[in-house]
């Protein structure tokens, strides 16, 4: 198999969360919004539900 390399700036906004722009760590996907940032679901949704 033949691997190719890819610039990084090609895949960042795939891995990056829209709402603090940090990188995506042990994404979790939150079905109600389809949002998939870890901290924010661990520290914003589960601290201060809406």
């Amino acid at each position: 198999m033949d691997l190719k390399s890819l610039p990084l700036s090609r895949l960042q906004s795939n891995l990056t969360c829209s709402i603090c722009q940090g990188y995506l760590i042990d994404a979790t996907t939150i079905t109600e919004c389809m949002h998939t940032c870890e901290y924010y679901t661990e520290h914003v949704v589960v601290e201060a539900p809406p």
